[in-house]
Order: C-alpha cells, then sequence, then structure tokens
C-alpha cells in the first residue's frame, strides 16, 4: 500500500477496555510495597512509573518526585538502588523498545492514531513532525513509517511510544473480577495490632494517664491484639473463666481500698469506682 494513501486507524476508546496492571507492572517488590509510594515499576522498559501522575519517572529524581506526593512518607533507605539494580534502570532515560509493547498500566493511551517510525519505533502526531525526524536522524533511506496507538513518556525529553492495544481486555461482555484482581496486586501492609506496644518518639503527645501514672509501662512489650483479648467480654467457651471471675472481685475490693486510702482529690475521684458493690454483682 502507498503510504500516502494509507488509512488510520480509528479514535481509541478508552472506555471500551479495561486497564489493570499486568505482567510487566511490579507494584510489591520482596518488603518493598511500592504503590504505597506512589511507585510501580515496567519491566517491559526498564522504568520507574508514579501512580499518582501517571507518568514515567527518573530513578535520579525519584525521592524527590515521590515527596511532592507524600511528604512524611518513610522512604526506606536503599529502596532505589535496588529497584534500579534488579530491574536494570537507567538513572536517566529509558531503554526505548523497537517494537511494540503491550500498554504500559496506568499511562494514558492517547485517543488520536500516531504516525511512528518503522526504524526506531517513536511516534509522532503529524506528518511534518515526523519529515523532521527523518530529516535529523539516520533511520535509513527508505524513511517507512506507519499508524498506530501510543503513549507518552518523560524522560529527557517526551516521546511517544507504540503499544499494541490488541493485549487490553475489551470491556464488551467481560466480568472484571474486582476481588480477584484486588488480591494478586495489593499485599497488606504491617498489621500494628500484632507490634508491641512501645513509647512514641515524641514523649509530648502523650497524656498525664499514660506518661505520668506509669500505665505505658504497664502495656509494653504487648501487642494491642493481646490487650484487646484481655479485656474483651467474656464468652462462655473461655477456658478459666471463673477462676479469673473469681480473681477480678478480689481485685476489685482490694484496689477500691487502696485507691480511698492512698490517694486524694482528682486522682482519687479518677481511680475511684463509685459502687464496688454493684460491679461485683455484675460479675456474678
Amino acid at each position: 500500500m502507498n503510504q500516502a494513501t494509507e488509512r488510520a486507524p480509528p479514535l481509541f476508546l478508552k472506555n471500551t477496555y479495561i486497564r489493570t496492571p499486568d505482567e510487566n507492572c511490579v507494584i510489591v517488590h520482596g518488603d518493598f510495597l511500592l504503590y504505597t509510594f506512589g511507585l510501580a515499576v515496567n519491566k517491559a522498559i526498564s522504568c520507574l512509573i508514579c501512580l499518582e501522575c501517571q507518568k514515567a519517572i527518573n530513578l535520579a529524581n525519584a525521592i524527590t518526585h515521590v515527596r511532592r506526593h507524600f511528604k512524611q512518607a518513610p522512604i526506606p533507605p536503599g529502596l532505589f538502588e535496588e529497584l534500579g539494580t534488579v530491574f536494570k534502570i537507567p538513572n536517566i532515560d529509558i531503554i526505548w523498545p523497537l517494537k511494540p509493547i503491550a500498554p504500559i498500566f496506568p499511562l494514558r493511551i492517547e485517543s488520536q492514531p500516531f504516525l511512528f517510525c518503522t526504524s526506531c519505533n517513536k511516534g509522532f502526531t503529524s506528518q511534518q513532525a515526523l519529515n523532521n525526524h527523518f530529516r535529523l536522524n539516520d533511520c535509513g533511506d527508505s524513511k517507512k513509517w506507519h499508524y498506530g496507538y501510543a503513549q507518552k513518556i518523560h524522560s529527557t525529553h517526551i516521546g511517544y511510544l507504540k503499544v499494541d492495544i490488541s493485549k487490553l481486555t475489551c470491556r464488551t461482555g467481560h466480568e472484571v473480577p474486582v476481588s480477584k484482581i484486588f488480591t494478586n496486586n495489593f499485599k497488606i501492609g504491617i498489621d500494628i495490632t500484632k507490634l508491641p506496644i512501645s513509647s512514641p518518639e515524641d514523649a509530648y503527645i502523650l497524656t498525664s494517664f499514660f506518661h505520668s501514672d506509669k500505665w505505658l509501662d504497664h502495656m509494653a512489650g504487648f501487642t494491642p491484639e493481646q490487650l484487646y483479648e484481655a479485656r474483651r467480654t467474656h464468652d462462655p467457651e473461655d477456658m478459666v473463666g471463673e477462676q479469673l471471675r473469681d480473681l477480678a472481685k478480689r481485685y476489685i475490693d482490694v484496689s477500691h481500698k487502696n485507691i480511698d486510702d492512698e490517694n486524694f482529690g482528682l486522682q482519687k475521684v479518677l481511680g475511684a469506682i463509685r459502687d464496688p458493690r454493684r460491679v461485683l454483682h455484675l460479675l456474678h
């Protein structure tokens, strides 16, 4: 076919397709939950992707870029060095593929078809821009080109990469497995209920109830999960329930007397049980 008369494909309609992370999209690497920093790695072109602004970013500027979105995020030391080594991510420019690849998640696919240089696989919006490319670059004497769909890549300069939309899933007649996509691509972060309780870095945020009266010292080493288990409502199936109930009654009886005898003022009011006999009755 004469390239001058080649017909462009139809517009890309984003609502026709389902965009989900594919096998080239890495959002969890080892213990690093990359998506919590708004990041992903695309293995097809060995580059970092910002999920927040949906752009490819340079490894050299990755920390600065993440700070724009998450100013207080505790970025693990050595994270970007490891990603660069494992996935062979260059510091500045990306590794430009010479053939079409699967669309990069979640980068936007341009709706208007582009003109692509067959030799270097770079896209252009107009015939004039393509001709300028041929004039300034050594892409062979044939100067062949073709139409295709493009995604914008930000590296040392803005370029348009050809993608193969046949690898996308059509939305028509397709049920989206939402729960499967979620469980396959997102891991649960650290479960803080299973971490031992410790003092915060800033002691000024503690109230006198925890700090001055040493309640935190009593709870240190236990996890929130264990504390919840200790204060939850008694279950008839729990073991040693009667023994614990008896110990609770003895403790309330003795502690209330000690509070009355050893304290005065506000501390006595806060610590005292208004009606210990009623509390003991409820424990029966």
